[in-house]
């Protein structure tokens, strides 16, 4: 990556930095089905190339007015590769083993034009913050002829998907007194799909991915509030939050059974045949959730203690259903304690549980790892303590994952 800084008052910046950058990343699955003489490798090679620029100017300093804005351009290029190998008699060949991603070339272009604007209104603490973003998504992909999978004209002779948004936000920040503020935030969201989400093919259990290049982009609106509070009492500090919000998703992209282009719902390797599912646009969903968070700082010690839940739902053909990913109840607490040599400090994660009920009907949450019930709740202890011998050597000991009965 080449940074390129340039400071001092222009009529367009006080500050500038422009970032020219590139990657190039392979990667390589090995999988072999039990007893099976056949492995098979899948083999990536992406390089990716990006030019971003942002750009700040001060319009008030009194106000605390700012102005950023600038631009950012990505490209990924990708080439996937596939092979058989037999075991016993060493023959390699490229015929009918499946490519991750497209056998012929994928590629995805990401452009975006941003400009946010805050400030401190005058003689008050309360403070504004808005933003706009133009996206354009371009994703092109081609496959070979031939192969386990029967490619209709299109896709051999090449894929083509666009997707372009306006997406901002505003907040706004309002003290109420000298210890308690409230901060209220609104604002729309865009996801195009990449190619993982429209191309991938991936064996999983008795199901198959397949490619689905008709696949739209996931918009969104969200409402957001947080109400803090900070204390000081005999030398200590005392912070409360309360963080409550709301989303709403359209077009959520979501997992469903999908046909082949031949017509059939059986994808066959090596003589087994899978289930075909693919990613779909879903009617809508949502995701609504609270969190609690206080911390406490005294001389010598301190705790903090954070509690999440969260809730989604996706609706597809008019049936809800539970929404992929969405964790159960969590948080931690956590206290430490330190003299001049030692400091103790003790944590315990905790996780709620996740019913089978809760679980996405689709392969993305993983069911078939937890029990017939679900993921039963769990907490751990971790224990940490350091002693400093001198300036230049500390000691530390720590103890881990006591009590982690059903960790996972």
């Amino acid at each position: 990556a080449l940074e390129w800084q340039a400071t001092g008052k222009t009529t367009l910046y006080d500050k500038m930095f422009l970032i020219l950058a590139g990657q190039r990343i392979n990667e390589t699955r090995i999988t072999r089905f039990f007893r099976s003489d056949n492995r098979n490798s899948q083999a990536e090679l992406v390089n990716v190339y990006s030019l971003s620029a942002d750009l700040e100017k001060q319009i008030n300093a009194a106000r605390e007015m700012i102005i950023k804005y600038g631009f950012e351009g990505v490209v990924n290029d990708l080439n996937s590769q596939a092979e058989m190998e037999n075991i016993t008699s060493g023959e390699i060949t490229e015929e009918n083993v499946l490519t991750r991603y497209p056998s012929g070339s994928a590629s995805q272009t990401h452009l975006g034009f941003y400009g946010i604007f805050s400030s401190r209104i005058t003689a008050s603490d309360i403070r504004i913050e808005s933003g706009l973003r133009y996206s354009i998504v371009r994703s092109q992909a081609r496959y070979e002829p031939g192969g386990i999978i029967e490619w209709p004209a299109v896709y051999i002779d090449g894929l083509d998907n666009t997707s372009k948004a306006l997406t901002g936000s505003a907040a706004v920040q309002i003290p109420y007194g000298k210890h308690i503020r409230q901060r209220f935030v609104f604002g729309t969201a865009f996801r195009a799909p990449n190619i993982d989400d429209m191309a991938k093919i991936r064996i999983k259990g008795n199901e198959s991915q397949i490619p689905n290049f008709d696949l739209g982009p996931e918009r969104s609106w969200q409402v957001e509030t947080t109400l803090e509070s900070t204390l000081t009492s005999d030398r200590t500090l005392y912070k409360f939050a309360l963080t409550g919000f709301y989303t709403r998703l359209n077009d959520a992209i979501v997992q469903a059974p999908l046909a082949l282009p031949n017509g059939s719902n059986e994808l066959i390797v090596e003589g087994m045949p899978f289930s075909t599912f693919s990613n779909i646009n879903a009617e809508n969903a949502y995701i609504a959730g609270a969190g609690a968070a206080f911390r406490a700082r005294g001389q010598q010690w301190g705790t903090d203690i954070n509690i999440q839940y969260t809730y989604g739902r996706s609706e597809l053909d008019g049936e809800e259903r539970p929404f992929a990913h969405i964790p159960p109840l969590f948080g931690q607490f956590s206290f430490y304690y330190q003299i001049p040599i030692f400091t103790w400090r003790v944590t315990l994660p905790i996780n709620g549980m996740k019913s089978i009920e809760d679980y996405s009907p689709d392969s993305s949450d993983n069911p078939e790892y937890a029990t017939a019930d679900g993921t039963p709740a769990w907490f751990t202890v971790n224990f940490f303590t350091e002693c400093r011998i001198s300036d230049n050597l500390s000691a530390y000991l720590s103890v881990e994952n006591i009590l982690d009965r059903y960790y996972r």
